[in-house]
């Protein structure tokens, strides 16, 4: 091409400038420079062919661009399988779970699962076994409320066939009252298994709380409990705080569970005897106490007596063993602390249930 190009050509323009050309009948790229020198102007022209940089550029794409995107792709495939390895485990824990029938709620087997993910395995498993036993908890649970309903249901049904086959007044009248009696215990009973389900933690949250005086409340339920005790010649009496005590609770099921402590001890008291019912402030609690002189509970039943339907042989007393299992739940349900000691000179029994008191504003 011509490499003597006029510098009018710049047109004002300065630097490196870039144009195409041809050089022995193959078209090249051209670089031209224009600088000063011993006062002359000169002109610097630098021309490549295209198939030059063309085979460049090849050589660029054989050498660099292809070997990296080779690497690449190779190291793509090394993480794919190392990943497909370290999370076989996870996939085969994944695919036993899937496989599971819905009520087993046995361990899974992390021995073979990275360390990283034994620990979420560990938490899992803590989660299944506490499920199970809530799950056995409820069955039991379940069994023993059908084998107490039973019982009632089943005086029932042979005192009415006995009333209907009978015909002597007499008779009737004593199937009549059984019929009244097993009626009264069912209907305690049924009673009895509701406050439970209400006082469970799943039952009823603490949205029901409430500010209140303990006082008042403990004195409204001891009240109800009069008539019973004159009637069995026991002094019943309530010993109150001289300080107001306030406590953020469930009143409802803070009246249940003293009124299972109250008719414990009534039945519990022989004819004459004497049941006490206290409150008092101490230390940024406020304790609820029902004591009597009874026959009391000897210290190797007293942890079980909260069990549910658990009752002491041979105590005389009939009862569905929910009593001291409703006033253990609504305990934990306040966060209060429930203790069982001997009464008074080592007779009888004392429950106590210290709760903590809100601070005044």
């Amino acid at each position: 091409g011509n490499t003597l190009r006029p510098l009018s050509y710049r047109r004002g323009r300065t630097g490196p400038l870039f144009s195409n050309g041809e050089r022995e009948g193959q078209k090249t790229r051209m670089v031209s420079l224009t600088f000063n020198a011993s006062g002359q102007t000169l002109q610097l022209h630098v021309a490549e062919t295209i198939q030059q940089r063309q085979a460049l550029i090849r050589g660029i794409l054989a050498n660099i661009v292809i070997p990296q995107l080779l690497l690449t792709l190779i190291a793509l495939a090394v993480v794919w399988y190392g990943l497909k390895q370290g999370l076989r485990p996870l996939e085969r824990l994944r695919n036993e779970v899937s496989r599971r029938q819905r009520d087993d709620l046995s361990q899974l087997d992390g021995s073979k699962a990275p360390a990283e993910v034994r620990p979420l395995i560990d938490a899992v498993n803590d989660l299944l076994e506490r499920l199970k036993q809530v799950m056995a908890a409820q069955q039991r649970f379940v069994a023993d409320a059908a084998h107490q309903l039973r019982t009632p249901f089943a005086g029932l049904k042979t005192q009415a066939e006995l009333a209907l086959r009978t015909s002597d007044t007499e008779q009737k009248q004593h199937a009549l009252r059984h019929i009244l009696t097993s009626t009264r215990h069912g209907t305690r009973l049924v009673n009895q298994l509701l406050a439970l389900a209400r006082t469970e933690p799943a039952g009823l949250g603490s949205d029901r709380f409430t500010r209140i005086d303990l006082r008042q409340v403990v004195q409204g339920c001891t009240l109800e409990w009069v008539q019973m005790a004159l009637e069995k010649d026991i002094d019943l009496g309530y010993e109150a705080s001289d300080k107001a005590l306030p406590l953020l609770c469930d009143a409802p099921s803070l009246g249940e569970m003293l009124n299972n402590l109250i008719d414990n001890a009534i039945r519990y008291t022989p004819h004459g005897g004497h049941i006490t019912v206290s409150t008092a402030h101490s230390s940024g609690y406020a304790a609820l106490c029902v004591e009597d002189n009874g026959p009391g509970i000897a210290p190797e039943h007293r942890e079980r007596v909260f069990e549910r339907f658990y009752r002491i042989l041979g105590s005389g007393q009939s009862g569905s063993g929910l009593g001291l299992s409703i006033v253990a739940e609504v305990a934990k349900r306040h966060g209060a602390e429930l203790t069982l000691s001997e009464g008074k000179d080592g007779i009888g029994a004392r429950f106590c249930v210290r709760f903590q008191l809100l601070t005044q504003d």
